[in-house]
């Protein structure tokens, strides 16, 4: 960290980030919530608690996951059939 001596306070400050890099950002943010949900997921299926799980599931649909016999899956699109 700088001194605030070394600071300049007549130049702007960090600059904008570009459309590009806040969609980096907004796609890595979406990429790290999902996994912390899956996380999250198998933690409470493996203690057994598997009706919260599939709550959680529920309420967080954007993750993109569901609670299959106490196991945590990826949902599938609604257009695509499940073969068993």
């Amino acid at each position: 960290m700088e001194p605030l001596n070394q600071f300049d306070l007549t130049q702007p400050g960090r600059p904008m980030p570009t459309e590009a890099e806040r969609a980096a950002h907004r796609q890595a943010a979406r990429h790290q919530a999902r996994f912390d949900g899956y996380e999250q997921l198998t933690e409470l299926c493996r203690i057994g608690e598997v009706a919260m799980a599939t709550h959680l599931a529920e309420r967080h649909s954007g993750w993109g996951y569901e609670i299959v016999d106490g196991t945590v899956m990826e949902r599938l699109p609604p257009d695509e059939t499940r073969v068993l």
